[in-house]
């Protein structure tokens, strides 16, 4: 009877713990679906954040872009048409190969006399009376006024064709007598030049809207020349307040200078209006007089993927989690179970962790990937805008008729001109990260004292400006004018920081400490707040206002830093902010080459087919050392574990058996790390710099290159003595 009763109790308190643990399981569902919510709303909303600062920033690169690029035409027309000419067939020769050079850019032009007689005209593509008559029209429509300068005096939209043309005038004088030339630019090529090559997340698009709130550049044809919303003629979508987002964002973009905001919008296909949620952002462009909108907008569903990524792993979480709640309950009933569960979960949960990581990991890499590419882009269309200039002006400084007084400004225009080129490298050097810079042995002090008197001459009278250089000798390897890269960078940050501080003061200096060069740019600025200090070397990231940058500076200079072996460091307070920068000092690698093999007697070199080794043989044949030929790792390796000090060289192909050349070179220096140790290759790979800094090795040279090198080495050595050839 008692036993039937304890059991009876055993059961009922069982069934209490069951259901007790039940609820508990159901409660703790509940909480990890609410967290899983609340996270993916957290998420969300900050993945939209950074999307909007990428378009806002995609907007204005995009922005200054296109500026650049129409100034750099109205300078081509000016540069073309600076003097007087004898004879209208000159100008027409000299237009006629400005817009075939340009083909299809320029949709025409026509020369008037003061009377508005047309005297000359050029129709690049061949003779069309419908397009000459709206060239003429379209020109005709602008004053006479004298203009030395080229100007762009407004545009002009072809309901024909569905495009704008944009008007530039100049002012020509002829014999004495004064004409008007009149160029017509097709803003769909500039489109297709400038804007459209810009990817934006493989789903988005820019347009540019002139000031009457006129769509005059968009990807889609049909709507240029709208305002956007005539291209969906009326509300058929059943709710009257359908277009208020848009008309709301319209607004906006009307009353500030820049902006960005998830927006409700509309698109029309096949009959049918379709609702679509996008992000735009968008900044103000003033061309001449006039205020253009560029507006980036991304559709939302491009970021579906990120986001239905973050979903499933927390599905995933929560998953386990309800594993987790149902393996409790069991595991009140059995203390076995449960400690072979807990384990098991806990192996679960470290590799979900793992996986998380990883994944962080490589998104983090997919948007730098996506960064670089597009800096390496932007780059490479700066340079094809340099070149017309360059030319022009390597054009002019070779002609005999221009003063000596323009000589010099066409030498200053040079001299800009190849800083801008040299701009453009360090935004290629942050696109790739300047892994694989070619690095010159330099005069850090001669470098750094050049650098500084370039600041002391652009800085503001109202700053004052120190320096203390030490004078002693300080080599080591970078880029010739990286050094003034670097401090015009930080400089400019400096005078910003300065703008509105009483006691301004920027102090520049260069001492050596043991084995390293430290260079320090101070200011006595508002300083940088604690909450952004970390973000300031992020690609992008600006706290100026959209004209005053891009947020590259920073970025490009810590890259440039790193490429050289140094470090960077800044300090900052509200009385001002100081970088400081280390770099190690380096010996000529000619020179350290010599000494180092000086001391070596015997070298190992593991070869294969590609090497010549008769060519290596001949080098080496009466020196002082002792060469062995390997054609596998493995017998190097056995040799150096068995005595660490036998080869004081060891050169290898890359391409070995069972190994590759930087694993056996790796290898070889975990046993030894005295050793030298040179790799080679049939050419030069940016892969291997990431070794070389890191130590796996000491040079990486081209066969070509070894065989000069080795040649040099073995003639110069001053302790070559007679020796033998082993093998």
């Amino acid at each position: 009877m008692n036993n039937r009763a304890v059991h009876k109790n055993n059961i009922f308190f069982t069934d209490i713990v069951q259901r007790f643990c039940l609820i508990l399981a159901l409660f703790f569902i509940i909480v990890i679906l609410y967290v899983d919510y609340r996270s993916y709303q957290t998420y969300s909303s900050v993945l939209i954040r950074q999307q909007e600062t990428e378009l806002l920033s995609i907007a204005r690169i995009v922005g200054d872009n296109l500026n650049n690029f129409l100034n750099q035409e109205r300078d081509k027309i000016d540069v073309t048409f600076s003097k007087e000419y004898d004879e209208l067939s000159e100008v027409h020769e000299r237009n006629k190969y400005l817009l075939d050079d340009s083909f299809p850019l320029y949709k025409g032009y026509v020369l008037m006399d003061k009377n508005y007689k047309i005297v000359d005209m050029v129709m690049p593509g061949g003779k069309d009376t419908y397009r000459e008559d709206r060239l003429i029209l379209g020109a005709k429509k602008y004053s006479l006024e004298k203009n030395y300068r080229a100007e762009i005096v407004g545009k002009t939209y072809d309901p024909k064709d569905g495009e704008f043309a944009l008007y530039i005038k100049k002012s020509i004088r002829v014999s004495g007598n004064p004409y008007t030339a009149v160029y017509a630019l097709d803003l769909n090529e500039i489109y297709n030049r400038i804007i459209k090559p810009v990817r934006i997340n493989g789903g988005g698009y820019i347009y540019i809207k002139d000031t009457d709130n006129t769509i005059i550049m968009h990807p889609v044809n049909e709507e240029i020349g709208t305002n956007g919303f005539q291209s969906i003629y009326e509300n058929t979508t059943g709710d009257p307040n359908a277009f208020d987002d848009m008309f709301r964002w319209n607004n906006y973009q009307k009353r500030e200078a820049e902006g960005f905001d998830v927006i409700n919008i509309y698109t029309r296909e096949n009959e049918i209006i379709n609702p679509e949620i996008v992000i735009g952002a968008f900044t103000k462009l003033y061309i001449q007089n006039e205020e253009w909108t560029v507006t980036a907008i991304l559709p939302m569903e491009v970021l579906s993927q990120p986001l239905n990524q973050f979903i499933s792993i927390f599905l995933v979480i929560t998953l386990l989690m309800f594993m987790i709640a149902i393996i409790g309950t069991a595991v009140v009933m059995n203390i076995l179970r449960q400690n072979r569960e807990i384990s098991y979960l806990r192996e679960i949960n470290s590799g979900m962790e793992m996986i998380q990581k990883q994944s962080d990991e490589i998104r983090n890499y997919q948007r730098i990937q996506s960064l670089g590419m597009m800096s390496s882009h932007i780059a490479h269309e700066f340079n094809n805008f340099l070149t017309p200039v360059m030319v022009y002006v390597d054009l002019l400084e070779s002609d005999p008729d221009i003063s000596e007084e323009n000589h010099e400004l066409l030498r200053q225009m040079s001299t800009s001109l190849d800083q801008a080129k040299q701009l453009s490298t360090d935004l290629l050097s942050f696109a790739r990260q300047d892994t694989g810079a070619k690095l010159n042995f330099m005069d850090l002090r001669d470098e750094t004292e050049k650098a500084v008197n370039m600041v002391k001459r652009l800085t503001p009278h109202k700053i004052k400006f120190e320096s203390e250089i030490t004078d002693e000798d300080i080599h080591l390897y970078g880029r010739n004018g990286s050094i003034e890269h670097i401090l015009l960078n930080l400089s400019k940050n400096a005078f910003d920081a300065m703008e509105n501080s009483e006691e301004r003061i920027l102090k520049v200096t260069l001492k050596k400490e043991a084995d390293e060069a430290v260079l320090t740019v101070s200011d006595t600025g508002c300083g940088i707040p604690n909450e952004i200090i970390e973000r300031i070397y992020e690609p992008f990231y600006t706290t100026k206002g959209s004209r005053q940058g891009t947020g590259l500076g920073l970025s490009v200079v810590r890259n440039t830093v790193t490429s050289m072996g140094g470090r960077m460091n800044v300090k900052s307070s509200s009385k001002g902010t100081t970088f400081t920068i280390h770099f190690p000092i380096k010996e000529n690698v000619q020179a350290r080459s010599l000494s180092r093999l000086s001391t070596i007697r015997r070298i190992a070199i593991i070869y294969d087919k590609r090497m010549d080794l008769k060519r290596i043989e001949e080098i080496f044949r009466g020196s002082k050392y002792l060469i062995e030929y390997f054609d596998h790792p493995a017998a190097v390796i056995s040799i150096i574990q068995r005595n660490m000090d036998y080869f004081g060289m060891v050169i290898s192909s890359y391409h070995t058996p069972i190994m590759n050349g930087v694993e056996t070179l790796n290898i070889i220096r975990s046993l030894n790390p005295e050793i030298r140790l040179i790799l080679t290759s049939e050419e030069k790979m940016i892969e291997f710099e990431w070794y070389l800094n890191n130590g796996y090795f000491d040079r990486h040279v081209t066969f070509e290159d070894f065989y000069k090198e080795l040649s040099q080495l073995i003639s110069s050595d001053p302790l070559n003595l007679p020796g033998a050839t082993g093998e």
